[in-house]
């Protein structure tokens, strides 16, 4: 078994999609999981992780709107949309302000 843990964007996606918990059944049987719920479906059984949220998410983009929409080039297009649908709110440092 492998002792990695859940990768960090699966569980800031399901925050951000509402998500409330992810099964994975990375870390079984390892430190990793000591305290943790397993829960067994199938004949399988998976670690619970929480899913990740944010009070506040600091981001940038290449382009703006006055409704708040957001435009990533590059390597912004990473983790800064994930971001931004984890966050409670987003602040977002933006190089372009299109108008209406």
């Amino acid at each position: 078994m492998s002792q990695t843990a859940t990768p960090q964007r699966v569980l800031v996606t399901a925050g951000g999609s509402g998500i409330g918990a992810v099964l994975s059944d990375v870390g079984l049987g390892t430190e990793l999981a000591r305290g943790k719920q397993v829960v067994e479906m199938a004949g399988t059984s998976y670690l619970v992780e929480t899913a990740l949220r944010a009070d506040v998410a600091l981001i940038h983009a290449d382009r703006a709107d006055p409704f708040g929409n957001l435009a990533y080039v590059a390597t912004a297009r990473n983790f800064n949309p994930v971001m931004a649908m984890a966050a409670d709110c987003v602040i977002a440092e933006v190089e372009t302000v299109l108008p209406l």
